[in-house]
C-alpha cells in the first residue's frame, strides 16, 4: 500500500492512478482576526487546533496550512500610503522578524499534525493581494490601480519588497519548516487592474515567489482566487512556473477539464462551487455524491483534485465532504 503522500505525489506529478485526491480546507478564525494573530497568542493556538480537529476527523489526502491571523506582514511595518511616492517608504522586515518566526511555527505545527507521510502546503498571499489589504485596512482609500496611474515604478517598488519578504518566508518554512511546496494565492480583479498592467507591473513580482519554491520542490499550487464572485484574467497565468492550479470555476465559467487542457495539461484542483449557499454547503447527500461522479466522468483520473472554487464555508457540515470522499472511493475502488 502506498502512503497518501507517496500516491497525492504521483497525482501532483500528473502520473496515473486509480486514486483521486479531495482536498477542502476551511477558515478557523473570524474575518476581522485573518490579520491579527501576531498579536494575540489565542488566536494562533485557535487556528492550531482547528488543524487538529479538522486533520483528525476528515483524515485528509494532504493540508493546506491556513495562515488565519497571519494573511500578511503587520500593518506598522509599513508606511503610510497617501500617495504613490509614500510607496518608496516600504523596506524589507529584517531577518527573524516576530512575523517570520510566527509562519514557521505555525508550518512546523501544522506538519507535525499532518505527519511525515502526507503532503503539507504553507499558504502565501500575493504582494498584490497584501498591498490591496494595507490599502482597504488603513487611512487612504487610494487604490493600487490609482497608484499605478500616478508612479507605476513607486507600485513596482512596494510589490517587489513584500514579494522579496515572501520568497525569504517560502524558503525558511520548505526548509525548516518541511513544507512540501506553497500554496500561493493571486488574484488581478480584472475590473479594477487591467490585463496589460498586470503583466508589466504586478506579475514579476509573483513569479518570482514561485520562482523560490521551485529551487526547493516541484509541487507548487496557483490558486487564482474568484473570492466573492470576482473575476481575472486567467491569461496572466497561464505560464507561471506553478505545477497544479486552482481557479473559481464557476466564476470564470471554465470547467476542470477546460481548464486543465488551457494550463497545458498540468495537474487541477476543483469542481465546487465555494460560495455560501452553494452545493458544498447545503446540497444533499445524493446530489453532492452525483456531482463528484460528473467530475470524475468529465475528467477522468488524472491529474485531478476534487475540491472547492476556494475555501469553503465555515459552517459546511463535515458529512458533506465526507460523502466527497466516499463517492470516490467507491469509483475508484
Amino acid at each position: 500500500m502506498m502512503t497518501k503522500r507517496e500516491w497525492v505525489t504521483k497525482v501532483f506529478h500528473n502520473e496515473p492512478t486509480d486514486r483521486v485526491p479531495v482536498g477542502f480546507w476551511f477558515h478557523f478564525l473570524l474575518d476581522d482576526q485573518l490579520n491579527i494573530g501576531l498579536y494575540h497568542d489565542d488566536y494562533l493556538a485557535k487556528n492550531v487546533a482547528g488543524h487538529k480537529a479538522y486533520i483528525e476527523a476528515y483524515d485528509p489526502d494532504f493540508v493546506k496550512v491556513m495562515t488565519d491571523g497571519l494573511f500578511t506582514r503587520p500593518g506598522n511595518t509599513m508606511p503610510a500610503v497617501y500617495s504613490a511616492k509614500d510607496l518608496y517608504g516600504f523596506e524589507p522586515l529584517p531577518d527573524g522578524h516576530a512575523y517570520f518566526e510566527a509562519c514557521l511555527d505555525l508550518a512546523k505545527k501544522v506538519r507535525a499534525l499532518a505527519g511525515e507521510d502526507r503532503l503539507v502546503f504553507f499558504n502565501i498571499f500575493s504582494p498584490l493581494f497584501a498591498l490591496t489589504k494595507y490599502l482597504n485596512d488603513g487611512v487612504s482609500n487610494v487604490t493600487v490601480n490609482e497608484l499605478l496611474d500616478e508612479d507605476p515604478d513607486a507600485v513596482v517598488h512596494a510589490l517587489e519588497v513584500l514579494g522579496d519578504d515572501m520568497c525569504r518566508m517560502t524558503r525558511l518554512v520548505m526548509t525548516e519548516g518541511k513544507m512540501d511546496g506553497i500554496y500561493l494565492s493571486v488574484n488581478n480583479a480584472k475590473r479594477v487592474i487591467p490585463l496589460v498592467k498586470y503583466e508589466k507591473y504586478i506579475a514579476h513580482s509573483e513569479v518570482k515567489i514561485l520562482d523560490a519554491a521551485n529551487e526547493l520542490g516541484d509541487m507548487q499550487i496557483l490558486h487564482i482566487c474568484g473570492y466573492h464572485g470576482a473575476q481575472n484574467y486567467l491569461a496572466a497565468y497561464r505560464d507561471y512556473p506553478a505545477q497544479i492550479i486552482n481557479w473559481a470555476v464557476h466564476v470564470e465559467a471554465m470547467t476542470l477539464a477546460e481548464g486543465k487542457k488551457y494550463f497545458y495539461g498540468k495537474p487541477v484542483i476543483g469542481g465546487f462551487d465555494q460560495q455560501p449557499g452553494g452545493l458544498i454547503n447545503v446540497g444533499g447527500e445524493e446530489e453532492i455524491r452525483a456531482f463528484t461522479r460528473g467530475i470524475i466522468e468529465e475528467c477522468g483520473k488524472t491529474g485531478i483534485v476534487i475540491g472547492a472554487d476556494c475555501t469553503v464555508p465555515s459552517d459546511t457540515p463535515l458529512e458533506h465532504l465526507v460523502w466527497v470522499k466516499d463517492e470516490v472511493a467507491k469509483i475508484c475502488g
